[in-house]
């Protein structure tokens, strides 16, 4: 998992000069609050971007995922929201594998590290990393954020 600024993102370690974050970095610098929400595709469904809104949650109502193969780069833009994240620690499996939805869910964890995603903060998440995103932050309902998916593969061919 990286954590950062998109003001920064060096600071972070992630290497601003790969084509796949680069494209990433020009979304967000064209990215205005006028923009559609939705989906828009890249490569595809090996890279795209999904901008959405939505009300967070209580940290109950919030659900463990992780992706078998792709990148979570999420980006809030207008709000903030806490994500939870388990570097290492095992999790139990709650159902199968969601090929279409490109994840599997998780039960809850009994410990979990946290992040404060707020406007113009990024976590990256790398396949196998589980996190519950979508946890309420105090003082912030709701959250304006966009989502890059890329494939591992893609990434990989890039690099």
């Amino acid at each position: 998992m990286i954590f950062g600024e998109i003001e920064t993102p060096k600071l972070s370690g992630l290497n601003e000069g790969h084509p796949v974050w680069r494209r990433c970095w020009d979304w967000i610098r064209e990215w205005s609050p006028n923009r559609p929400l939705g989906i828009e595709k890249f490569e595809g469904d090996r890279f795209f971007a999904n901008l959405h809104q939505y009300s967070t949650k209580s940290v109950e109502e919030c659900k463990w995922e992780s992706h078998q193969q792709t990148i979570d780069l999420q980006v809030v833009l207008i709000g903030g929201e806490l994500v939870d994240f388990l570097p290492d620690a095992p999790l139990v499996q709650a159902g199968d594998y969601d090929a279409g939805k490109e994840r599997f869910l998780y039960e809850a964890a009994d410990s979990a590290s946290r992040i404060h995603l707020s406007s113009g903060r990024f976590a990256v998440f790398w396949p196998g990393e589980p996190h519950r995103p979508q946890v309420r932050a105090p003082g912030a309902e709701s959250v304006v954020k966009v989502v890059f998916k890329i494939n591992q593969t893609l990434y990989d061919d890039w690099s």
